[in-house]
């Protein structure tokens, strides 16, 4: 027997604060309600999906050469959609635009895309110095390798006029503090 229901001094916790609004807002346990009715994580997946063709990131049926103009188009629509995050996501900002080419990158640290767009024939790597890295053309993809507080790495798409997108746009990074790698599309 539970010994709280049957003790007449107990009296109910009172919802108050956070609870009520998450409550009010639909939102109960981390799942959003859906006209009441709590949603399975396969109709959350779907929800998620539609958002991302919304924003202009479903996948893309494309299996021929990656455009660089378009896939910079694609990231810099993606970075300022905010569908990729705000900050802590270059990585799914990038797998993002890279999926609207027909590009699967995989994993989950940012410095994996550099063994990924090394083995895809899409893609070919140069090498550019520092101070290049601001005149980058557009499609360009910069992947800098993980160091101290950064342990993941970093990487973003070249927008062609200095500016980079990942999850966010901003001056393309040129003192990160790590190796890089470069990596051009085949088609401009």
């Amino acid at each position: 027997m539970n010994a709280i229901a049957h003790n007449p001094t107990h009296t109910p916790v009172r919802r108050t604060g956070r609870t009520q609004r998450r409550r009010r807002q639909g939102q109960v346990g981390g799942r959003r309600l859906q006209d009441g009715v709590r949603l399975s994580r396969n109709a959350r997946g779907q929800r998620t999906q539609r958002a991302r063709r919304s924003a202009g990131v479903a996948r893309a049926a494309h299996s021929g050469p990656v455009s660089g103009t378009q896939l910079a188009r694609d990231a810099q629509r993606i970075a300022s959609s905010g569908i990729a995050g705000r900050g802590r996501n270059c990585f799914r900002g990038v797998k993002y635009a890279m999926a609207r080419q027909g590009v699967n990158l995989t994993g989950v640290p940012a410095y994996t895309a550099a063994g990924q767009l090394a083995r895809n024939g899409n893609f070919r790597e140069t090498r550019v110095s520092r101070d290049q890295l601001g005149n980058l053309p557009a499609g360009a993809t910069v992947v800098w390798a993980p160091h101290g507080k950064h342990k993941y790495g970093h990487v973003s798409i070249a927008l062609g006029n200095g500016r980079e997108a990942s999850d966010v746009l901003r001056n393309q990074i040129t003192n990160y503090g790590s190796s890089f790698r470069v990596f051009l599309p085949n088609r401009a």
